[in-house]
């Protein structure tokens, strides 16, 4: 399935905190890349987020945050393609400048702010 660019139909998805240190909305992202993360080929989603987060909630500076990194939170899960949504993720915010440009993000470059879940839908 396709989208009207002639993108894979999850190239947008929603995201929505379950758990972590603030409630927030949900947040509509757009797949930038997978990116390795940490160590032992783990593989992270890099997204871009509309609306962004604050900064002074997750981030190292005071500006909004434009991209966070999603994790799979049990084994198995995957990003290309997502067997089975909704899929549960571990979220992050990277303390790095342009993560978008990375192939590789090292767990020490990141701030793990929350747990929660990708849909390709709005919940209603």
């Amino acid at each position: 399935m396709t989208n009207q660019k002639g993108k894979k139909a999850d190239y947008q998805f929603y995201l929505y905190f379950n758990e972590g240190l603030h409630d927030e909305e949900p947040r509509c992202c757009t797949r930038i890349k997978e990116v390795l993360f940490g160590a032992g080929g783990k593989t992270g989603l890099l997204v871009e987020i509309s609306p962004p987060c604050s900064g002074k909630l997750y981030g190292p500076t005071d500006g909004e945050i434009h991209f966070l990194l999603l994790s799979e939170l049990f084994a198995g899960q995957t990003f290309s393609p997502v067997a089975k949504w909704p899929m549960y993720v571990h979220i992050y915010v990277p303390l790095i400048d342009s993560p978008e440009l990375r192939e590789h993000i090292k767990v020490a470059e990141v701030n793990n702010i929350a747990l929660g879940e990708i849909l390709l839908t709005p919940k209603t």
